[in-house]
């Protein structure tokens, strides 16, 4: 018996500069992140209140690091 799954992949290529903000908004499928390069970054809810800041982390991400993130 043969089998054919059909699967769908959306790779997008995101860079953000230094001093760059960007709106708040939300991804509604969960994702895999590649890391190319890090620096600080603090991310808001949509009332400002901060739900991350790279600054305080338990670890920083290393570049070359592939990171699951849930739909957020």
């Amino acid at each position: 018996m043969k089998s054919c799954l059909k699967t769908s992949v959306r790779v997008l290529d995101s860079r953000i500069q230094p001093g760059e903000r960007v709106p708040v908004h939300t991804h509604r499928w969960a994702s895999v992140l590649y890391i190319l390069g890090t620096s600080d970054f603090i991310r808001y809810d949509p009332d400002r209140k901060v739900v991350f800041d790279s600054r305080t982390a338990a670890s920083p991400v290393d570049t070359g690091a592939v990171i699951w993130s849930p739909p957020l």
